[in-house]
């Protein structure tokens, strides 16, 4: 059984390097992000304050993206239905 999660998420790694070399590359699907001044006046480019849904977009590949938890994305958007996301949904990452 053990075994057999661990094969899952290995997959799961897999699948998700092939899509972060594709974006990479300059062929995916060109996701911009909107970047803000964080408080006292800090740029943080890494984390933009928030972030439009691109097609096939989901909690987990918006959270590896940026570094921001899942929960913490939750929990910034109490209205969003965390099951599906709409391609140009606006959501917050901070």
């Amino acid at each position: 059984m053990l075994a057999l999660a661990g094969c899952i998420v290995a997959l799961l790694l897999i699948v998700n390097s092939f899509r972060d070399d594709e974006s990479s590359t300059g062929s995916g699907s060109g996701k911009q992000a909107t970047t803000s001044q964080g408080k006292g006046g800090k740029d943080k480019p890494d984390v933009p304050k928030t972030y439009t849904v691109h097609e096939g977009d989901n909690l987990g590949t918006i959270s590896q993206q940026f570094g921001v938890p899942v929960a913490k994305i939750e929990e910034l958007n109490p209205d969003i239905d965390t099951q599906i996301l709409n391609a140009g949904q606006e959501i917050f990452l901070r």
